[in-house]
């Protein structure tokens, strides 16, 4: 909602577009046409940016950001994101056999306590093998 009202009103301050997301709940609950849990979940916003002011400001003002940076960027923020994200879960799953098996190959015998683990170092010695040729 943060990004749909910095949209229709770009030069907006956080104050504005908070008070228009606050609007814009406000239409919406009112409507007769949302579910039951779209309209819970309306609710649920407008009771937490009451209750989290400085927090609402703050995502409105990263909504203003948002909306000003170019596309190339955007997509570089994007994959930083989703990188982070993906290892941040292989950290919590077990390495695989097919790592464990090329980390025996590559000569390393510990092995490692994550995916996330075991795929750095496979990385590493991957790096180190094309340096020696």
């Amino acid at each position: 909602m943060f990004l749909y009202a910095v949209r229709f009103t770009p030069e907006a301050s956080a104050l504005v577009i908070v008070a228009d997301v606050r609007a814009n709940i406000g239409a919406a609950v009112a409507l007769s046409k949302l579910g039951t849990s779209q309209r819970a979940n309306l609710i649920d916003l407008a009771r937490e940016m009451r209750a989290h002011p400085d927090e609402a400001l703050s995502l409105a003002a990263w909504a203003i950001y948002w909306k000003q940076l170019p596309p190339q960027e955007k997509a570089k923020q994007k994959q930083k994101s989703a990188s982070d994200g993906i290892h941040a879960w292989m950290s919590t799953k077990p390495p695989s056999e097919k790592q464990l098996t090329l980390l025996r190959k590559l000569g390393h015998a510990d092995p490692p306590a994550s995916m996330a683990e075991a795929s750095g170092l496979i990385d590493h010695l991957l790096r180190q093998q094309r340096e020696i040729s």
